[in-house]
């Protein structure tokens, strides 16, 4: 058995910790399966898209443009070459990635064009649990009425997300509500001594997605977090989440404050959630 874990693509830790929660109960329900994160017919989907978009090409049928999967199987195999052909079950675990922010070509590219196809073989494709949402932009509702149509699950993460779904779709038997599942893996006895007792997550990311008004504010928001904790008796630290743009905030934060306030940095998140 093959299963397929689409949106973990360029690293973060949210992705990771994800990809390894699935790995842990893929391998407890279907002993040696093989859990993959691309094909090589995904290549092909992104130069359809490409195309698409540069000079305007109609959208070809999936079939017809998943070259990989026109191969025999035992070509494929003799070329150690992976096609979507054959996956037997695909999991979308993009975290955050269908709304309006990302426009509905992103709904689309990863899941909508490939998935009728991929149900006319009877495969199982569910949604795990994400934040989806707001779709008020043109396309989303008729690429939604897709998605609910083939899938066999789509989970939303909170309520939020399950309204800005039901606003489009409405109620429907396939969309559940269910929570984060990264708390599902089980621990291990590695664990890394942390050099205090309340960790503070600066998150460049806050920036990025414009949840805050500016980095100036957001530094100032987390000074008066470190001081507080001390003031209530706390040993705070600051948790590089991310990497080098996390690293770059908590180096602004020291700079500001008079007592210096220790951070740890690890390579493997896993170590970070027990």
């Amino acid at each position: 058995m093959i299963v397929k874990v689409l949106g973990i693509g360029r690293p973060n830790r949210g992705a990771e910790l994800m990809l390894a929660a699935i790995e842990e109960s893929v391998a407890e329900m279907w002993p040696g399966a093989i859990v993959v994160t691309s094909t090589s017919s995904d290549i092909f989907v992104k130069v359809m898209f490409y195309l698409r978009r540069r000079i305007k090409l109609p959208l070809l049928p999936y079939k017809l443009c998943d070259i990989p999967s026109l191969l025999p199987k035992a070509l494929r195999s003799l070329l150690d070459i992976r096609a979507d052909a054959d996956v037997n079950v695909f999991l979308d675990s993009s975290g955050f990635a269908y709304g309006d922010q990302w426009g509905v070509d992103k709904l689309r590219q990863r899941i909508t064009y490939t998935l009728p196809h991929i149900k006319r073989s009877g495969r199982t494709f569910i949604v795990l649990p994400q934040a989806l949402g707001p779709f008020t932009n043109n396309g989303f509702k008729s690429d939604l009425a897709i998605l609910i149509a083939h899938a066999d699950v789509v989970f939303a993460r909170d309520q939020i997300s399950l309204h800005y779904l039901e606003e489009i779709i409405g109620v429907q038997d396939n969309v559940v509500l269910s929570p984060d599942f990264t708390n599902l893996i089980v621990p291990k006895s590695e664990m890394i001594q942390a050099p205090g007792d309340l960790a503070i997550i600066p998150n460049s990311k806050m920036m990025e997605m414009k949840a805050v008004s500016d980095e100036a504010n957001y530094i100032t928001a987390l000074l008066d977090a470190v001081t507080s904790a001390r003031t209530l008796g706390y040993q705070p630290f600051l948790l590089n989440h991310e990497g080098i743009k996390d690293l770059r905030l908590i180096k602004k934060i020291n700079d500001r404050l008079i007592t210096y306030c220790r951070y740890l940095t690890v390579q493997t998140l896993c170590k970070l959630n027990r």
